[in-house]
C-alpha cells in the first residue's frame, strides 16, 4: 500500500472489539458513519484500486507498517492494534511468502487452514455486536465457548458460506452506500447489486454443551500465542497447529473406525458428542483439505487435537507410528505425509519416522 499523503483525524471512529478481524472492523466502522466500506477505506488512506469496487488482494491478511501508521493518524487507534487484526499475524498461521496474487492467496489459505473472506459465526454473539472474530476464520474453529453452540457455516437465506461473498476476493463496495454488518451481505447470483439480507443473529443455532469447548481449548490457547503441549512436549502455537494438520491427515486416511471409537469418537447417536457420528465417514479421502464445516472442525479437535494434547504421549506416538506405517505400505505416504512436514513438532516428526 502506497502513501496517499497526509490524512486528517476523523472525528469519530468505531473502536475495534477484542479479537475482531480487520475487515469486520472496517465494515462496521463504515456503517456507523453511513458510508460504503470501500469509500471509508480510501478515507483512511489505504491505497486501493477500482472505481465502483476496490480490490486489495491482501486485505485483512497483512498490513504494512506504513499503512498501519496512516490508520493510526486517521483514527487515533494504535497502529499495532491494526496489525494484530491481520490473519498473517495470528500465532498459528505462517505468513504468506512473496508477492500476493489471487491464486497464491487461495493456495495459502488452504495450506494454513484459514478463510480469508468470510468465516463462521456465532449468531448469539453477533446479536449483541455484529463483529466477526479473527479466530472464527480458522478452519479448525468449531464452537462458541460462551454460548456452547456450533459456529454456523452456511447462511439460511442464500445457502452460501456466511459472508463469503460479501467482499469476495477483497472487493469492497464504494458506491453502494452503508452496508449493515449485521446481515449476511453475500451478493446474490444474477443480481448486479442485490445482497442477502438474512440477519446473522437469526441463523439457526445447534447447542453442543461443554464437551466441544474442552476439545477446542488448546486451539484458542494457541491462537492467543501461548505454548501448547504436543505429545508431552511444549511447542509453539504454529508447531502445534502444524502437528494437528498432519495428524488429521493420518486420522483421515489410516485410522480404522474401531481406532476412532477407542479414541472416544462416538460410534452411535448416543452419549456425549453423538452429533459427530454423521461426519466421521465424510472426512475420508479429503487429503490436504481444511475442515469444510464446524462439524468437521469438531472431528479434527476431538481426534487430532486431543491426541496431541490430552492423550498419553507414548500411546499417541505409537498410534501415529502405526498409521504412518500403513500409509507407507499402501503407497500413500508421499501424498499424505510429504506436504505436511513444515513446522511439525519434533516428537510428532519422530513418531511418523522423519
Amino acid at each position: 500500500m502506497r502513501s496517499s499523503g497526509a490524512r486528517r483525524r476523523l472525528p469519530a471512529v468505531a473502536v475495534p472489539c477484542p479479537e475482531e478481524a480487520f475487515d469486520s472492523w472496517l465494515w462496521r466502522a463504515a456503517y456507523r458513519i453511513g458510508v460504503a466500506p470501500g469509500f471509508f477505506a480510501r478515507a483512511l488512506g489505504l491505497d486501493l484500486s477500482g472505481v465502483r469496487q476496490v480490490r486489495p488482494v491482501g486485505f485483512g491478511v497483512c498490513l504494512s507498517l506504513e499503512a498501519a501508521e496512516r490508520l493510526e493518524a486517521c483514527t487515533g487507534i494504535p497502529a499495532g492494534r491494526f496489525t494484530g487484526m491481520q490473519l498473517a499475524n495470528v500465532a498459528v498461521v505462517g505468513a504468506p511468502v512473496g508477492k500476493l496474487t489471487v491464486s497464491r492467496l487461495r493456495e495459502w489459505q488452504a495450506d494454513q487452514w484459514v478463510s480469508v473472506y468470510g468465516g463462521r459465526v456465532c449468531p448469539l454473539c453477533v446479536a449483541d455486536v455484529p463483529v466477526s472474530r479473527l479466530w472464527w476464520r480458522l478452519s479448525a474453529a468449531a464452537v462458541c465457548p460462551v454460548h456452547r453452540c456450533l459456529l454456523v457455516d452456511e447462511c439460511a437465506g442464500c445457502g452460501r458460506r456466511v459472508q463469503s461473498g460479501r467482499a469476495q476476493l477483497g472487493m469492497l463496495p464504494v458506491r453502494e452506500g452503508a452496508l449493515d454488518p449485521g446481515v449476511c451481505g453475500n451478493v446474490l447470483a444474477g443480481s448486479a447489486m442485490g445482497r442477502c439480507e438474512a440477519r446473522l443473529s437469526d441463523l439457526p443455532v445447534t447447542v453442543v454443551g461443554d464437551i466441544l469447548v474442552v476439545w477446542q481449548r488448546p486451539l484458542l490457547e494457541a491462537f492467543a500465542g501461548r505454548p501448547v503441549r504436543a505429545l508431552g512436549d511444549e511447542v509453539s502455537p504454529r508447531q502445534w497447529f502444524a502437528g494437528v494438520r498432519l495428524v488429521t491427515e493420518l486420522v483421515r486416511e489410516a485410522a480404522t473406525a474401531a481406532e476412532l471409537e477407542d479414541l472416544g469418537m462416538p460410534s452411535s447417536g448416543r452419549g456425549p458428542g453423538a452429533w459427530l457420528c454423521s461426519v466421521a465417514g465424510e472426512v475420508r479421502g479429503r487429503v490436504g483439505s481444511p475442515p469444510a464445516s464446524a462439524l468437521e472442525a469438531a472431528f479434527v479437535l476431538r481426534t487430532a487435537g486431543s491426541l496431541l494434547t490430552g492423550h498419553d504421549p507414548q500411546d499417541a506416538a505409537g498410534r501415529l507410528r502405526s498409521w504412518a506405517d500403513r500409509l507407507v505400505r499402501s503407497g500413500a505416504a508421499k501424498t499424505v505425509l510429504a506436504p505436511n512436514r513444515r513446522d511439525v513438532p519434533r516428537l510428532v516428526a519422530a513418531a511418523v519416522g522423519w
